[in-house]
């Protein structure tokens, strides 16, 4: 693969996993699989004709049962909302503050595509930690709650669909957040040998420059370098000694 592909494809990485992670965030926060029971096995409802199936979100809960399908709002069924204990609004802040943080990160990382400004990676790096940090907390929190609310009041929990997209989102914002610190590193390894260079260069330019040397036979058979301005200096001043002389005479 030649050297320009390359580059371009390790500079589209960061989008793509962004993308991704932003695809997978969206899809835990809107769907309704926080919460999946199956109340045909609830007890005292065992009068229940076929199986009904309850997919709670964090918005709105769908009721599916033998070919019916029905979408409420929590403001219509209010009653949906008591089986579980947990208090809404926080999950809905924190999953959405997760999707807004990943949003900016892939426009910055663009951004980067288009620019080749190595500076703009330190952002990303920043806003997908924490959309990973926060969302993976609020899956954890909601897990942990939901899990215990399912065990008290005995309920056939199905598999929360929308709490796995949330986690593999979160989980993808963390990978992004390695492989943009893996690029961020690698540019400036590969750029400390130049800057070195560079001071080098500066330093031999300020170093003071040396006058040229030249080595006279000494009296005694020896060498001795003499600088050659002070034997121009010399002949000058013997120059000026002999011109005073003549005048004289």
């Amino acid at each position: 693969m030649p050297k320009s592909t390359a580059n371009k494809m390790e500079k589209m990485c960061p989008a793509i996993f962004g993308i991704v992670a932003l695809v997978l965030l969206c899809t835990g926060a809107f769907s309704p699989g926080w919460f999946v029971m199956d109340l045909a096995e609830y007890r005292g409802n065992d009068n229940l004709s076929g199986s009904v199936t309850v997919h709670m979100g964090l918005y709105y809960a769908v009721v599916t049962g033998t070919g019916v399908t029905v979408t409420y709002t929590y403001g219509e069924i209010p009653e949906l909302e008591s089986y579980i204990t947990t208090h809404l609004l926080e999950y809905q802040i924190e999953t959405i503050i997760g999707f807004v943080l990943c949003f900016i990160s892939i426009i910055i990382s663009f951004a980067y595509n288009k620019t080749g400004s190595i500076g703009v990676l330190i952002a990303p790096i920043i806003l997908y930690m924490l959309a990973g940090i926060i969302t993976l907390m609020a899956v954890g929190r909601w897990l942990t709650k939901v899990l215990l609310e399912a065990r008290e009041i005995d309920v056939t929990m199905i598999v929360p669909y929308s709490v796995m997209f949330s986690g593999l989102g979160a989980v993808f914002c963390v990978v992004t957040m390695i492989i943009i610190s893996r690029m961020l590193c690698k540019y400036n390894a590969a750029g400390q040998p130049q800057d070195d260079q560079e001071s080098s260069e500066i330093s031999e330019e300020s170093r003071p420059q040396i006058q040229p040397r030249t080595k006279v036979p000494a009296s005694k058979g020896q060498t001795q370098d003499i600088d050659l301005t002070t034997v121009l200096a010399y002949l000058t001043n013997l120059k000026n000694r002999d011109e005073k002389y003549a005048y004289a005479n």
